[in-house]
């Protein structure tokens, strides 16, 4: 199940309130251009994941049922801290790459480009990061995690990471 979009008044929400405060603060941290800026961004890299359920469900598909060292239990809670975890290191891994090597950065660079630091820019994601972020998750398939505990998982993230990364 995707959370994400259960996830989404709650982020604008806390978007508008930290406005408020920094407004009534004088403290502001948003720009109009600048907001717009990452929200455009954040669609944009939201609509870039239907590639990604096609491409990359395709190949998680063929993975976890081909190539599978053994299929875990998704009704066991270990399984779904396992794949929490799992996930996490994956993204751990995708996200380092990304400020440490060109090709991922020339993707990343976008995520920190913007001029102010409040919570709007965390929407701002590249929409190119699913040509290569599926591929640091492809181990979870390989050990057995099911696409509907891999799915769910990837959803609770806080960046969203193959949801938008």
């Amino acid at each position: 199940m995707d959370y994400v979009p259960l996830a989404v008044p709650f982020f604008l929400l806390a978007i508008a309130l930290e406005f408020i405060f920094g407004w009534v603060k004088n403290k502001n941290t948003y720009r109009l251009n600048d907001t717009v800026s990452s929200l455009f961004m954040g669609s944009l890299s939201t609509a870039s994941k239907l590639v990604l359920i096609g491409v990359g469900g395709a190949v998680f598909y063929s993975i976890e049922t081909y190539y599978a060292l053994w299929r875990m239990n998704d009704s066991l809670a270990i399984t779904w801290i396992f794949a929490f975890v799992a996930y996490d290191l994956c993204y751990y891994c995708f996200h380092r790459i990304g400020h440490e090597r060109q090709i991922f950065w020339a993707s990343h660079v976008a995520h920190h480009q913007s001029e102010e630091y409040n919570l709007s820019t965390a929407l701002r994601q590249t929409s190119s990061s699913f040509l290569l972020n599926w591929i640091f998750y492809v181990p979870l398939f390989l050990i057995g995690v099911p696409a509907k505990v891999f799915v769910s998982v990837a959803s609770f993230k806080p960046h969203l990471s193959i949801l938008g990364s």
